[in-house]
Formats: C-alpha cells, structure tokens, sequence
C-alpha cells in the first residue's frame, strides 16, 4: 500500500482538508446530554479552556465530561435566557441576550447599561475588536465598543423607521469598521455611517449574517443569497460571488477560518462547507442530520471546530489520527473480518463480500464475486499474483487472469469454513478451516485434521518458524509439522484457545490465548501477561510487528501497540515496564473490537500504514506511526470545592473552621482531544503519602480531616499509566479547635504565673478545707474531658454520610489486625466492594437520591457483619471495604456472597445500560497470613485487583484472589481453606 493507497494526510491536530468528511472525529451533544436548549446560537471558549454555549433556553459550560447550565433561574443577574451572543475578553465572558447585555467574571455576573439603547434591546453580536476590546451589535441598529467593564458609542444605523439589525462586525486593519445588518453591508467611520453593499437585480435589499476579515483587507460575508469575496477600498470595492456545490445561492449563516487557513461556511439547509481558496466541498453528508442548518462556528485552539445547530444541538469535528473505511466510505455491508495489503492496494472482506482500496478509491469488486453466497472470512494476494478469498461456508475462491473459480471439498479443502489464509516462505499456500488445515499442492488440498495429529479441528491461527516449521493454533492448543503429521506442541503457555501466534525477529514464540493477555515462549520457558497484570488486551487476536520497533495487538479491547523489545526484556524480568498505548473508537478507530479469529485480520503495508479489521471497518494509521501522547497542555482544573455541602472559592487558599466533617473537590481536564485518553490520580499531601488512581471519577470526598495544612495535588496519567506533564493544586488549613490554639495555651501559662502566687497565698486555708471536694471535681472534669476526647476522635472516625467507620478508622483496625495475626499466626482477609454503574445513578436521579443510596447499602453490608472485630467501612465515594481478622478465603468469600445478596435484594431502581435495573454490588476478596511487619497495603491492593476482575467480568458478582500472581508479594500464600474463623 503506497502513498496512492490513502487520500492525503496531515499529522497535525487542525482539521485536514484533504479527507473525505466521515473521516472527523464527529460528536454531538443535544438535550438529553445536558444542553438546556436544541438551537445553539453562539459559540466561545474562554482562556482557561471552558465553552460557552449560548441557546435559546440559557447558557450552557461544558468542561470536557458535562454541561452546566446558568439561566434566569440559576443566576439571576441574567437578563433572560435567550442568549444570542457571546464573546470572551480576558477573564470577562459578554452574554448578550434577547433583553440586555452582561458580563461574568468569576462567579459573578453584572448587567451593563448600553448609552442610548432601548430598556430590553436585544445584543445580536458580538466581536472581537482592536486593542482587546469586544464590539457588540444591537437589534436597533446601534454599534458599542467595550472597553473593561465600559460601553462606548460608536454608530448607529440612520435608516427609519424600522432600525436595522446588526447581525456582524468586522474591524479591519487600516482601521475600517464594517457592520452586516438586515439592510446590507455598512462602513462606520470616519464620518456618518453610510452603506457600502448592496442591492440585488431586483432591487432587494441582500441580508448580511456574519463577516470574516482576511490578513490582505479582503472581506467574506455570508449573506442570505450566498457567500461572497470583497475586495478592494472606496468606491473600487469588488464582490466576487462563490460557488457553494449544489447550492450557490444558499442562505449563509455564519464563517469561520481554522489554524490551517480552512475556510468554512455554514448555512441553512444546505449544511457545512468547507475551501481552501475554491471550489468548496459540501461537509454535511446524510450521517450527519444535524448540520443541515447552522447559526454559528468556532475554530478553537485545540483544533476542534465547532458547530452551532438550528434545532439539532451542538457538534464538533475534529481529526482522527486513524483513517476508516466503513459503509460510509464503500465498503461491502456487514463485520469486516479481514485486511490484506499487497503492493499498491488494500483487500478488505467483510460479510458482505470483498473491497478493494487502490489509487485512493475504495471499490466493491464486480459482481461475479460479490454474488459468493457467504460472507468473506480471510484473503490473500498470492507471490504469484492470485487472490485467494476464504469465505464462511463456500470454501476457498481464487482468482486469477480474470476467472473465478470455486474450491471447496470436492479438492480435499476440509471444511467450508475458511477463516485463515498462509503464504510460507517457499510460497506454498495453507489455509486453516473449522475441520482442520488445508495446503495446496498442485490442484488439491492435502488434508490434516486431528487424524494427522492437530489438537482440534478449528483452526484460528497460521505461522511459520524461523526454521521453517509451520505452526498452528487450534481452539484446543498449539501444535507444529513434525515431518508429515502436526503435533501438540506444549509451550508451558496457559491453556486454552490459541488465537494468535508471532515469531519476532529473534526467533522467539509470540501467543495470543483467550483470556491470557500474552505469551513469550523462549529458551527459558513461556511468560505470560494477562490483565490482571497490567496487560490491556483480554485476548490477543492477532498480531504483527510495524516500524520501529512497535509489537501491534489487535483485541476486543481495541489496538494495543508496544516496544517489543523492552516488552521482551520485562517478561524475562531484565527491565522496566513498557508503556502500552491502545486505541479504541475514542481515539477515531472504526469500533474498538477488533476482528478476532481470522487471518489476516491485522497487516503493515509497504509504506509502514498499519491497518486492522475492526469489525464496524478497517482502520488505517498511515505510517504505521502512532499519534503523539495525549496532552492537557496544562488544562487540569480544579473545578470547585465543597465543604460541608457549601460551595468556597478555589482560586486561592482556604481556611476551614475546626469541626469541618466533609470535603469533597471536583476536577476535569479541559484538553477536550484528550479528555478520553486521560485518567487522574490524587493526593493529599498531609494525609496521604502516595498517589490515589481515580480512573474516570472526577471528584474525591475526605472527612472529617484533622487540624492541619493540606495541599490537594491532582494530576493526569494515559491508559497506559504514564504521567502527563499536567497539575492541579489546592492548598487548604483546618484550624484547630480553640483549647488547642497555641495562644490560648500561652494565655493560659501566663494568667497562672502571673495570679498563681497571690491565689495561693489568699485561698491556700480555703483550698485545704476543700481538699476533698476540689479533688471530686477534678476526677469529675477529667472524665468529662476523656469523654469530649473519646468523641471527638470517633468523629473523625466516622463517615458522616452513611454513619458507619471512614477509611481512617479501616486503617487503623488493619494495622491492629496485622500485628494480632503476626503473633498468633491467624489470616486476614479484606473484602472491597464497589456499587456497580454509581455514576449512571448520580446521572439520572441526583446526588441527593445517590446519598441516600449510599446510606441504604452501608446498612445491608453491616447487617451481614455479627463479630465485634469485624469492621464495614466506607472506602471513598461508591467503595466499601470490610475487614475480617481471623477469616480465611472461604470464610470472607461467602460473607461477600451474603452481602452481594443483600443489596440485591434492596431493589434500588437503576437504569443500567445493561438491562439489570436494580442498583448491586461487585466484591473482590483477598487473604493472607502475615509473615512480616509491612505489607497491610498489599492486601487491599489484591483485594482491589480482584474486585477490578469482578467488574470486568460482568459486575454484580464475587472474585477471590486464588493465584499467586493475584496475591500481595510472592510470599504471602492465600489462607486455606478451612483455616480461620468463618463469620456468621
């Protein structure tokens, strides 16, 4: 596949014009994500990175995640909730409205007094200007500069007696002021403002939407009779018209030029175009209903260019690192289950029949081979120039000088089924079949099935070692050619479905077996690793090596890419962990299952383009080289910070009251690109020593935090685990309570040395007589202050929410129990248990609904707890954690069990996206007899690994750690079964 192979590409992040339109990365948010109304009227981004979306219904914030909503409820300083302008001037977002103009800063909005202008007059635009001013426009014809907080008159539109609207401004660079209003296009000064444009053939006055001013002087307006080029001064201006394909006299609505210079033109009815100089091409194609009709456009910093709907809320296009080839683009209907490279082009078969990708056109071969009968499993292109296609159910069809013919089982092919297609390197053809493996000499199949020693008939997998043997995965193990029969062939590789073999260029054995990540079979024996280890990849379904250096594994989990050789060198435990990157649909590919037990289903092409069946496609990354690591260009924001329920500022320290019970910080990432590349980690330096993996959880709760100095530290980190230049900080103090100020104790000190000697000396007769009285009392005060203590310490103990032990107090009690275990030699076991699809929950009914879910399973999960050492504890946000001194496996595994039921039966309505409808609970349980001091962290650490597999496994459900790889270290064993006390 050469540079001929794919349309023209660009690395960069701005939108490139050189692809088809259903290559961008297309997104849409509508009403049921949060947008207060269908019809977006005005787009800005702000400087920290927000967008502002102004509707018809409010004004909308999104960060990347959701959408916040302010209108003349929420924030009443609002004139109204029609917003039809926006701009932003430093920290300053303009809001004009259907009733008035405002300004928010911060959290605080103002209404601003335009001089001269009507009580409720509507702010139809408004505009960057010179010298960072904002120019606004006004539905009676009036023309301000905002200077700050101030308004400056400029001009006003002299027609009577309807005053025109100004729909848009453009300032240009000598300085010229232009104005489109209802009545055509106007220059403001110097002098009165007089018309420039223009009149139709008819005499009708042309409507002008919007203005774009050009680095030469020249002018685009978006008119309601089309889009047009002005150029030239005075009385030389000339107008150019441009041809819109399909529609060169549509109503322009609204004009926006990329970073790259891309011109883009949105209209009503007629959609997106998109020119660099002419001719234009039509953007909107029928996948995209929404952009039929557009109001406005932004082209912001990140690349993303954004689109504001009549009626069909908000869109953004954006590049994909990936080109695909769907439907859309021409492929035959159905699952692609295979892609071929050779030479030039690019052989896809999918359900439908066969594609072929050459010369940069994607076409459906011609109808001979498409009239196949079954869906195309597998093909390749032959050293010898033959198309050889495997189908699902007719055999094997090859192709050559321009005749199709048929080979099935009446030439010895062993089944119908031909899902995998070989070429050794003496050219000699195999194909593998659910009834064995087939290869080609002369114009039969010679035949091996299990009779000829196979393992299984259905074969996934085809390879050749570096000694030329031919290996073969089967769905009952590997085995390889021994002279003229196969062979089982144990690797020490786990058992299972062999899904995908690899030799590298040393000559080593590769695996991919169902449900074991990867193997590395070499001279010391095989090394596996699986998810549970860090692998992102279930199971492995093919792979192949591209430039540098990059192993590519294709999975139901997407595409996987690492440095084989530093993964290499860490399975034979001589190096570091590697980083895995994997891409999914997020990251532009066609779908994010790959097609697995087919081949070839993954290929590098001659000019290094990678391209992988990704069942909704085929995928292509041109160059076979990976995009660059996400980034949030410094865009991790703390969002906002409630203590005890109430909102407090965040742009600088805070100083909290002692007694505070509850704080909970929100935080996101405003680098939209990158938003679903991206997971955070947390920390509270002052309380917690390491770094806290929140995955996709933006927010973290702490409670009840002793008197202290706390800095709250939250970063970025890639799928794969690695951290992004990216930080947030907060930095808060809890003061502490009065007796415990230090000028109290000193005014305390110095009231005794001062009056101590003078007291003594007048109450030292009294003192004695009172002796026995005054000792009463102090035993009585000592009591009560042991008392206020004792309470005080259960307070930061206790979650205030759900009214059971907070994590601190889990971890003091782990820490007891360790040391207990360590003496009398008894197991420990912890449970971690998590609500399943919480955030879904949250989502629908609210969080007030959340909390009160949250109090309902801490009550079912410390029902099923009787023993006083045993301890429910709320872990943070949805996660529980239950500590059982003295229990083993078994013991702690059917406690779990019981909990699992008990919050089943609690039929808290949920609407799960899959279909269970009750809110429920996954358990991960790990145990351990302590055989050193340190290790309690490495418990919870298993038990979270397990509780991890309970939730990719399906959820609502219990897992045990029972291996060693599960388990803390190597050296703590699981508790047996039988050993420990088993809870009631």
């Amino acid at each position: 596949m050469g540079a001929s192979l794919l349309v023209p590409w660009s690395n960069g992040f701005a939108l490139n014009p050189g692809v088809l339109p259903s290559q961008y990365r297309h997104q849409a948010w509508g009403v049921a994500e949060g947008l207060p109304q269908s019809s977006v009227m005005a787009v800005v981004r702000d400087r920290r990175g927000y967008l502002w979306i102004g509707t018809q219904a409010g004004l909308a914030r999104f960060d990347g995640s959701g959408l916040t909503v302010f209108d003349e409820l929420s924030t009443p300083p609002l004139p109204d909730a029609v917003i039809l302008s926006l701009a932003v001037d430093g920290d300053r977002l303009w809001i004009g409205s259907s009733t008035g103009l405002s300004v928010m800063e911060g959290a605080r909005v103002d209404r601003v007094d335009l001089p001269g202008a009507e009580p409720r007059e509507r702010i139809t635009v408004l505009q960057a200007g010179a010298e960072g001013s904002v120019l606004a426009g006004t539905g009676g014809g009036r023309v301000y500069r905002l200077r700050g907080p101030r308004a400056e008159w400029v001009a006003r539109i002299p027609l009577a007696p309807e005053r025109p609207a100004v729909h848009a401004l453009a300032e240009l660079g000598d300085g010229q002021l232009w104005a489109g209003t209802d009545r055509g296009l106007w220059r403001l000064g110097p002098g009165p403002p007089r018309p420039i444009l223009w009149t139709g053939g008819g005499g009708e006055t042309r409507a002008v939407f919007d203005l774009l001013a050009n680095p030469d002087g020249s002018v685009f307006a978006a008119t309601e009779s089309g889009l047009f080029a002005i150029g030239g001064a005075g009385a030389s201006l000339e107008v150019h018209g441009i041809d819109l394909p399909g529609r060169g006299s549509a109503m322009v609505r609204c004009l926006e030029r990329d970073r790259d210079g891309n011109l883009w033109a949105g209209t009503m009815g007629s959609g997106v175009y998109r020119g660099l100089g002419e001719p234009f091409v039509r953007m909107a194609p029928q996948s995209w209903p929404g952009l039929a009709s557009l109001r406005c456009l932004l082209a912001d910093q990140e690349g993303i260019l954004w689109l504001g709907s009549f009626e069909h809320g908000l869109h953004s296009l954006a590049d994909s690192p990936f080109l695909n080839f769907r439907a859309a683009e021409g492929v035959a209907g159905g699952a692609v289950r295979t892609v071929a490279a050779s030479g030039g082009h690019l052989w896809v078969g999918s359900e439908g029949g066969l594609s072929l990708i050459s010369r940069g056109r994607l076409e459906r071969l011609p109808p001979p081979l498409l009239r196949l009968g079954s869906g195309v499993m597998s093909v390749l292109e032959a050293g010898d120039g033959t198309l050889w296609v495997g189908t699902d159910g007719d055999g094997v069809v090859r192709f050559r000088d321009g005749v199709m013919e048929r080979w099935g089982r009446s030439r010895q092919l062993p089944h119908g089924v031909a899902a995998v297609l070989f070429e050794d390197r003496s050219g000699a053809l195999w194909v593998g079949t659910d009834g064995g493996v087939g290869r080609l000499a002369g114009d039969r199949w010679e035949p091996y099935s299990v009779a000829e020693g196979l393992p299984g008939n259905v074969v996934t997998c085809l390879a050749q070692a570096a000694d030329g043997t031919i290996v073969a995965g089967t769905m009952e193990g590997l085995s390889r050619m021994e002279g003229e029969r196969f062979a089982s062939w144990t690797t020490g590789a786990p058992a299972g479905p062999v899904t995908a073999v690899f030799f590298d260029p040393d000559g080593d054995l590769w695996l991919g077996v169902e449900g074991h990540g990867i193997t590395l079979v070499d001279t010391t024996g095989a090394h596996t690793l699986d998810r549970r280890r860090g692998f992102p990849q279930r199971t492995v379904g093919a792979m192949v090596l591209g430039r540098d250096g990059l192993l590519w594994c294709a999975g139901m989990q997407g595409l996987t890419a690492v440095p084989w050789r530093q993964l290499k060198l860490f399975l034979q435990g001589r190096g570091q962990r590697p980083l895995f990157r994997t891409f999914t649909a997020e990251d532009g590919m066609a779908s994010t299952e790959c097609s697995t037990g087919t081949q070839p289903a993954l290929t590098v092409a001659a000019d290094g383009t990678l391209c992988v069946a990704a069942v909704a496609g085929v995928s292509c990354l041109p160059g076979g080289v990976p995009p660059p690591l996400p980034s949030s260009h410094g865009r991790v924001v703390i969002e906002s910070v409630q203590v005890d329920g109430r909102r407090i500022a965040v742009d600088r320290p805070a100083e909290l009251a002692p007694g505070v019970r509850t704080i909970e910080l929100q935080f996101t990432s405003l680098a939209f690109l990158s938003s679903g590349e991206v997971r955070y980690v947390t920390r509270l330096e002052g309380l917690e020593e390491g770094w806290r993996d929140v995955d996709g959880d933006r927010k973290v709760l702490y409670t009840h935090l002793p008197p202290g100095r706390f800095v709250f530290r939250v970063r970025t980190i890639t799928r794969g685990g690695l951290p992004l230049d990216d930080e947030a900080r907060f930095e808060l103090r809890v003061l502490p309570p009065l007796w415990r100020t230090p000028w109290f104790l000193a005014l305390v000190g110095f009231i005794f040395l001062a009056a101590g000697p003078a007291v003594y000396v007048l109450r030292v007769t009294a003192l004695k007589r009172r002796q026995v009285q005054l000792s009463s009392l102090i035993e009585e005060r000592t009591a009560e202050l042991r008392e206020t203590a004792k309470a005080f310490e259960q307070m930061t103990l206790e979650d205030p929410l759900t009214a059971i032990p907070n994590y601190r107090a889990f971890g003091r009690d782990l820490e007891r129990a360790w040391r207990n275990a360590l003496r009398q030699g008894g197991p420990v076991s912890v449970i971690m248990a998590d609500i399943d699809y919480f955030k879904v929950f949250n989502d629908a009914f609210g969080h007030l609904h959340g909390d009160e879910c949250l109090r309902r399973v801490a009550a079912a999960l410390s029902s099923c707890v009787h023993r006083p050492d045993d301890l429910v504890a709320r872990y943070g946000g949805e996660e529980f954690v239950v500590l059982l001194p003295g229990t083993g496996t078994p013991g702690a595994a059917r406690l779990a069990e019981q909990m699992r039921r008990a919050v089943e039966a609690l039929q808290i309505e949920c609407p799960r996206p899959d279909g269970v409808g009750v809110v429920t609970v996954s358990f991960g349980v790990a145990s351990v007899f302590p055989l050193e001091r340190d290790g309690s962290a490495l418990l919870v650490a298993a038990a979270d690994r397990a509780l991890y597999r309970a939730k990719s496994s399906g959820r609502n459900r219990v897992e045990a750690a029972s291996t060693p790889q599960e388990e803390p270290t190597g050296v703590y064993p699981s508790a047996v079964a039988g050993e420990g006390d088993v809870p009631d």
